[in-house]
């Protein structure tokens, strides 16, 4: 057996066909800049005078020409924060062409007005838009409305009450009239359940996910513990189109104590496709989780679509190196052949301290985390480096950007902040499929030297796409094209027609009042022309076509997760001392194979190439004898196809 012999690398054939492993969540490297945070607590920054720099996997740097599409202006509100986390199903594309939107609105500073605005597309226009913030359509104060189809012709909007504790369910009497009915549904005054989503089979069924609240206010109720959980994401439903609920506020199975310690407003998502119901939740510090019934949820299968190692995260535990999960944003959707699918912005915490619930976060980190049924490992599907705008292999936002008020106030090295919660930079994963099977996933993501006069950088609403069921993704594609807006909230409509059909909300600043003015420090004061809430409906072909473009040479990748190339395996041993071996197949004659290992900072402390490999199953061999123990990340390339996976040396 021939045996080529490199420095600290050697190649030699082997038996036996390896299938390939996906990329893991912990690939991503991230700057360690943690902020701290606690349940039922204000958040507490650690100073840090440097911006945020997340290297991550080198992409390709291909430009793709720029395409332009307009936005229409479909309401206005004053009150500007859309969703603590996850965004649910805004808008609504129905059979017959014509499309549905809401938002929470106000017409007033003080948000006294708050309630959910609505507009409808009769397939030509959209209601007019008035000057002022959009009215809401409820009588009385709500918030964080979700939209279906029920009794095949109608509308429900379901929408929080808190000072009732419970929800409004309002309806009218055909899609797209604005004359609304609305009852209090799912009223438990003592626990407060705030923060729903919905999902509908267009008929009889609707289903309901909400959060127990969660408040420091000494007037409210003291925040309920259920199964161990506190304040834990609850499932509800009606059978009979919202007229009774023959299930109310009850918890999934092995939703309990053994692996959760809390729940979190809107940190979950659902979907339902006729029979078939989905639920998804997860959270900085747990495990992500899904539900799915095919029985209109009269009982449920949990699946573990990533675990926390240190599930339940409480006073008593400890997590010190620094692990990932689940920022709190997140979609999950029912394919056509009634398969789901999940993402998830990627989140990192870190705990030190056993003595309380406190623990640290890393706001300042940028993943999209992928995964499906078919395949139980979960991916990246976008990392940093998409978005290095100026090419130099660092993605860098400026550190007002993630970060939040100091008890009111802005840091002292700082001119404004701008942090949207405990989400992580790259946040609110919407997704959409079309009659082919073709998933689309929107986005929110700030722009890379895109920045406020307060040196805040901007956001920007980005989709992806996979032909091929969630296996190879591509993109991803910048929707919005100004870099002198915020453009945040991003939903799709879950059915995709020839359009991707997309609203989101815009505004001057960035960051959002809610989470970022408090006292004398008008960080984000509110705008007398408030926030818009604009509707677009991109061409899917110019999608799948990568036309939209980006407008500033984004660097664009696929991402295989089965490459048609080659097939790389898990290093084994795995951590090793000295020698560790990646097995690879290779079905065609390769002229050139790259081999990189980079330390956990993102240097490259190894890089060959290996030449003319034969079609077949290959050993690598690394001796890792020279290194310090710790995290490593090794990228074999063939022409266009990478694959990278973590090691770690003891």
């Amino acid at each position: 057996m021939k045996k080529i012999y490199l420095t600290f690398i050697s190649i030699l054939a082997a038996g036996g066909l390896y299938a390939q492993s996906k990329i893991n969540s912990n690939q991503v490297v991230v700057s360690n800049t943690p902020v701290v945070t606690q349940d039922k607590a204000p958040v507490v920054q650690q100073p840090n005078p440097n911006p945020v720099v997340v290297p991550s996997k080198k992409s390709s740097g291909i430009d793709r020409r720029e395409a332009n599409y307009s936005f229409i202006k479909i309401g206005n509100t004053k009150y500007d924060q859309q969703s603590n986390a996850s965004m649910g199903k805004r808008i609504i594309l129905y059979p017959d062409g014509t499309i549905s939107a809401v938002w929470t609105t106000s017409t007033d500073n003080a948000f006294a007005n708050r309630g959910t605005g609505y507009n409808h597309n009769d397939k030509t226009n959209w209601m007019s838009v008035p000057d002022e913030a959009t009215p809401r359509i409820e009588t009385k104060r709500t918030g964080w409305p979700s939209i279906g189809l029920i009794g095949g012709n109608k509308e429900v909007i379901i929408a929080h009450s808190a000072e009732d504790g419970g929800f409004i369910m309002s309806t009218n009497n055909a899609i797209g009239n604005t004359s609304f009915t609305e009852k209090p549904i799912l009223t438990q005054t003592k626990l407060r359940p705030l923060w729903a989503r919905i999902g509908t089979d267009g008929l009889n069924y609707i289903h309901v996910i909400s959060n127990y609240a969660d408040s420091s206010a000494p007037s409210d109720p003291p925040s309920p513990t259920v199964n161990g959980v506190k304040s834990p994401m609850t499932y509800s439903r009606s059978s009979d189109g919202g007229q009774t609920w023959d299930i109310e506020h009850v918890l999934l199975p092995n939703y309990d104590s053994t692996r959760w310690a809390y729940g979190g407003g809107d940190t979950y998502a659902i979907d339902v496709k006729d029979s078939i119901v989905a639920i998804v939740t997860g959270r900085l510090g747990t495990d992500v989780s899904l539900w799915k019934s095919t029985n209109n949820g009269t009982t449920f299968t949990h699946y573990f679509v990533d675990s926390f190692p240190y599930a339940p995260l409480k006073k008593g535990t400890l997590a010190v190196d620094t692990p990932y999960c689940s920022d709190g944003t997140m979609d999950v959707l029912i394919d056509n052949n009634g398969k789901c699918h999940v993402w998830y912005g990627l989140g990192r915490v870190l705990k030190t301290d056993s003595t309380d619930d406190s623990y640290s976060f890393f706001p300042g980190i940028a993943a999209l985390m992928y995964w499906n049924e078919d395949d139980s490992n979960v991916n990246v599907i976008a990392n940093a480096l998409m978005f290095d705008r100026d090419r130099n292999e660092e993605y860098k936002v400026e550190r007002g950007t993630y970060w939040n008020l100091e008890n009111g106030i802005i840091p002292s090295d700082l001119l404004s902040v701008a942090r949207l919660g405990n989400t992580s930079i790259l946040r609110q994963p919407s997704a959409g499929i079309d009659a082919e099977g073709n998933l689309y996933v929107a986005f929110s993501m700030p722009v890379e030297g895109a920045l406020d006069d307060n040196l805040l950088n901007f956001r920007a609403i980005y989709i992806m796409f996979s032909k091929d069921g969630g296996e190879t993704w591509h993109g991803p594609q910048a929707l919005t094209k100004t870099i002198n807006k915020e453009n945040d909230f991003p939903s799709i409509a879950r059915r995709v027609n020839e359009f991707v059909h997309l609203i989101f909300q815009q505004d001057n600043i960035p960051g959002t009042n809610l989470s970022n003015n408090s006292g004398s420090a008008n960080n984000h004061p509110i705008s007398e022309s408030g926030n818009d809430i604009y509707y677009a409906a991109i061409p899917k072909q110019d999608i799948l076509d990568s036309l939209v473009g980006n407008m500033w040479g984004l660097n664009v990748q696929e991402i295989n997760s089965k490459s048609n190339v080659f097939v790389v395996s898990q290093n084994a041993p795995n951590p090793f001392r000295e020698q560790t071996e990646i097995t690879i197949y290779l079905n065609g004659y390769t002229p050139a194979l790259n081999v990189e290992v980079r330390d956990i900072t993102g240097k490259v402390i190894l890089n060959n190439k290996i030449q003319n490999l034969a079609q077949g199953n290959h050993i690598i061999s690394i001796d890792g004898s020279a290194w310090s123990s710790g995290i490593y990340f090794y990228t074999l390339t063939s022409g266009s196809n990478t694959v990278t996976r973590k090691m770690i040396v003891e």
